[in-house]
């Protein structure tokens, strides 16, 4: 038996080492030329085709220069299914596992050459279960000219996009909602499917549904990402700045983390946001933690921050915001907010130690609740509303629709809600908080120049006096398995304690 396990063993890391070494790195530059065989710096292949072509399962691409998606072939020359669909669509990946490299995103990646509609998409990743790593690379200037994802198209497969840059990626043709998402159009199709995007940075992305990120299905993890806006209010109803949804597959779970939100403009739902379903009894979940969201703004209707809206039967949804800053943000209802359409009672919304200020809207500044999300279980624990208003002068942190609130449906706990401005709740109906006092002239000691700290801390911190440093209950963090603040600052929990808000730490102390 011990000679049996041992020759097993053996041939296992014989097997290991045998795949280790059979893995080669292959060039490809936008100097390089298609008639060389890319196996060294100096005869670098010139298109992703041809490097495609020569790629074998765990091979490294090693991109110098912007390759020009123009310039791909428009056929299978190489006869490996890998080339530019349809002249437009961008190139085809193999089913393989690989890792796309570049030396640094600022001079290395792949350029579709977009002209107001006359580029085309750059990569079309589908069915990639492999796996496929894309390191330190900008894609930009994709535009599939009606056909989905300008940067990228992906359907299906585990993708990791890490250290990357989509930039100025954008649909021009928006005709029956075939070119959604700008940078990125994403349809899971697999449980096993998930796309990852870490240290990226998403700038000048622009669609009527999605400028940044379409999402029809599947597992998304946003970490530590920048996200800054374009003016997408061009296109009438455009809506989802960062990221609309429509929560057609059985597999719909979001996380974004540690990410900076700020400047989106769109016609009408979710400047940053828009959730919404299109398929009845599919669930979507959205994890929203340590983000710092400003300035963004809705024309038209709902959302400055984010919208629920599910008009589909048996769909549920789970939102939650955890140590999340939204300041600046604008709509005509709900400036930070809007709780809209949500019919079953299984869904919920769980607002964990926010800061949510200087939101402003035609009704609802801060949070909205409109009458059709009466069903929806709301949990507010640990955060300040506050400074937010209706039509830029009445205190209005949290605004909701319906009469007969309850705590069945309506949970707030230790909280500062500076103004709930539909008075619908009584007396004493939030436990260990403090309610309707900003009309008093009263505040809860947060600092006096939030603009001024968003850009040099990104973060709305307390005074070194304030009383809601001590006035938040740490279970509710703990529950969610949560022990740092927005700053990924540890927060103390002595005698269970934190401070209420996003983060811990008083002005005093940041940064030491």
């Amino acid at each position: 038996m011990k000679t049996c396990t041992f020759k097993q063993t053996a041939s296992l890391l014989l097997c290991c080492l045998i795949t280790t070494a059979s893995a080669k790195e292959i060039y490809l530059s936008s100097n390089g030329k298609d008639k060389n065989d890319g196996t060294t710096p100096t005869t670098a292949v010139k298109t992703l085709s041809k490097a495609l072509s020569l790629a074998d399962k765990g091979d490294e691409i090693k991109v110098s220069g912007f390759i020009d998606i123009s310039k791909e072939p428009t056929s299978d020359q190489y006869g490996n299914g890998c080339y530019n669909l349809k002249g437009n669509q961008g190139v085809k990946f193999p089913n393989k596992t690989l890792t796309i490299t570049g030396d640094n995103r600022e001079t290395c990646g792949f350029d579709g050459k977009s002209n107001s509609g006359n580029g085309t998409g750059c990569l079309r990743l589908d069915g990639i279960y492999d796996g496929l790593t894309v390191k330190n690379l900008t894609i930009k200037n994709g535009d599939p000219c009606g056909d989905k994802g300008g940067g990228a198209y992906i359907r299906g497969g585990k993708i990791t996009f890490d250290n990357c840059a989509f930039i100025d990626n954008r649909n021009y043709k928006q005709n029956n909602g075939t070119t959604r998402g700008g940078a990125i159009y994403y349809e899971g199709n697999h449980p096993d499917s998930k796309l990852t995007l870490n240290k990226c940075i998403f700038k000048g992305n622009l669609n009527k549904e999605g400028s940044d990120i379409f999402f029809s299905n599947g597992a998304l993890l946003v970490d530590g990402c920048s996200f800054e806006g374009t003016d997408a209010s061009i296109y009438t109803g455009s809506e989802g700045g960062v990221l609309k949804t429509t929560t057609q597959g059985d597999f719909n779970d979001i996380v974004f983390r540690n990410s900076v939100i700020r400047n989106y403009k769109v016609d009408t739902n979710g400047a940053a946001f828009s959730l919404k379903h299109l398929v009845k009894d599919k669930n979507l979940n959205l994890r929203v933690e340590n983000c710092l969201i400003y300035n963004n703004q809705c024309l038209k209707y709902q959302g400055g921050v984010c919208i629920v809206d599910n008009s589909q039967p048996s769909g549920t949804d789970k939102v939650t915001f955890i140590n999340t800053t939204m300041y600046g943000n604008k709509a005509m209802s709900g400036g930070a907010i809007m709780l809209d359409q949500v019919p079953e009672t299984t869904s919920t919304f769980d607002l964990i130690n926010c800061t949510i200020v200087g939101n402003d809207s035609q009704s609802g500044g801060g949070i909205r609740i409109n009458n059709r999300a009466v069903n929806m279980t709301k949990r507010i624990y640990n955060c300040i509303l506050e400074g937010n208003t209706e039509k830029g002068e009445r205190p209005s942190d949290l605004s909701i629709q319906y009469n007969d609130v309850n705590e069945n449906e309506l949970v707030i706990k230790n909280s500062f809600i500076g103004a709930e401005s539909s008075n619908k709740l009584s007396d004493g109906f939030a436990a260990e908080s403090q309610m309707n006092y900003t009309p008093n002239g009263i505040s809860c000691g947060l600092v006096e120049n939030p603009i001024e700290c968003i850009q040099k801390l990104k973060c709305i911190p307390l005074k070194d006096n304030s009383q809601a440093l001590k006035a938040g209950n740490a279970q509710y963090l703990k529950e969610v398995g949560i022990y740092v603040d927005q700053l990924q600052k540890t927060r103390s929990y002595t005698d269970n304690k934190c401070a209420a808000g996003a983060i811990e730490n008083p002005i005093g102390k940041i940064g030491k």
